[in-house]
C-alpha cells in the first residue's frame, strides 16, 4: 500500500512564495540588464536581455512552486 502525502500551503505562504519569486526575477532582470550594458550592448538590447531573464526566472520560480505543491 502506497502512502500519498499532500502538501497543504496556507494562502499566506503561497502569496509570500510568489512575491519572493517575483522579487528574485526582478533582481535577475536588473543584474542582467546592467551586466549586458557593461558588456557593450546598447540600452534597448540590454533591456531585452533583462526582460528575457525576468521571464526565465519567473517561469522557473513558478515551476518550482508547482513542483513543491504537487508533492
Amino acid at each position: 500500500m502506497e502512502a500519498t502525502v499532500m502538501v497543504r500551503m496556507s494562502r499566506t505562504a503561497l502569496t509570500l512564495s510568489i512575491l519572493i519569486t517575483a522579487f528574485v526575477a526582478l533582481i535577475a532582470t536588473v543584474l542582467t540588464a546592467v551586466l549586458s550594458r557593461l558588456d557593450g550592448s546598447r540600452w534597448p538590447a540590454a533591456v531585452l536581455d533583462g526582460g528575457a531573464a525576468f521571464g526565465g526566472a519567473l517561469t522557473l520560480g513558478a515551476l518550482l512552486i508547482a513542483l513543491y505543491l504537487s508533492l
